[in-house]
């Protein structure tokens, strides 16, 4: 399984739509990493 090599990976996207289509996208898989190296701690509950 290839989740067990690399471990788990988790992000948040967030997208902006207009008119029924996308028109912005906004990611966040970087704070996910800080989070799980612990140099970040998120202030909801995980």
């Amino acid at each position: 399984m290839l989740e067990s090599f690399i471990g788990r990976w988790d992000a948040v996207d967030i997208y902006r739509v207009t008119d029924g289509r996308i028109s912005e996208e906004w990611a966040a898989d970087d704070v996910t990493i800080m989070t799980q190296v612990g140099a970040f701690s998120p202030p909801w509950p995980a």
